[in-house]
């Protein structure tokens, strides 16, 4: 969210509080509280148990305790982010996509923040906007508008089969790239002139 306060904009989250009324079985908020995070604009966010991690067009990646609402780790990039992953498995990985001329995916370890773990670049053409966790294959999905790449846990760009390499082909670009996990499948929203046009459904 966005708020304006003495004549600033900032830019964080806001935490509400829910009562259960049995009566009607609905939740209704009782309280909230808005945490300023960021300068600019939030691109995305993630949330793992009490942590939330936030990449802004601030250049500020940060990682923030949802216990006692201060920032717990920073690092600031050469440019602004437009995605991010809290890595499921490992708790001191998490990943970041930059929105720049090389649209790395930044890999860190949050026991050294000083520099990424990791670079891996020119996998895609344009800013990536999804990265989700492929448990299957413990790889790592990102997404664009150029399309899907499947990074390996050795940070090489893999291969995502025919069947979607084709489907891919058709399409006029892509949205949203998302891991549904009741099913194990990859839902991927894609758009073309920007409207929405369909679902697609595959395992990965």
């Amino acid at each position: 969210v966005s708020t304006q306060s003495t004549g600033k904009r900032i830019y964080g989250f806001k935490k509400f509080s829910f009562s259960f009324n049995s009566s009607d079985s609905s939740f209704s908020a009782t309280s909230q509280q808005a945490v300023q995070i960021h300068s600019s604009a939030i691109r995305d966010m993630k949330c793992k148990r009490d942590m939330i991690l936030t990449v802004s067009n601030d250049k500020y990646i940060k990682i923030t305790s949802l216990l006692t609402n201060n920032c717990i780790m920073e690092y600031r990039c050469d440019s602004s982010l437009s995605s991010c992953l809290l890595d499921p498995v490992d708790d001191h990985l998490f990943y970041c996509g930059l929105e720049n001329d090389t649209n790395f995916l930044l890999v860190f370890d949050d026991r050294n923040t000083s520099k990424p773990l990791q670079e891996i670049g020119k996998v895609h053409q344009k800013p990536i906007h999804s990265i989700c966790y492929l448990p299957a294959s413990n790889t790592i999905l990102t997404a664009s508008q150029s399309g899907l790449v499947v990074i390996g846990a050795d940070g090489i760009p893999q291969g995502l089969g025919e069947d979607v390499s084709g489907k891919m082909a058709q399409m006029k670009g892509c949205y949203y790239a998302g891991y549904e996990n009741e099913n194990f499948h990859t839902c991927l929203l894609v758009s073309s002139f920007c409207c929405i046009q369909s679902h697609y459904l595959w395992s990965l």
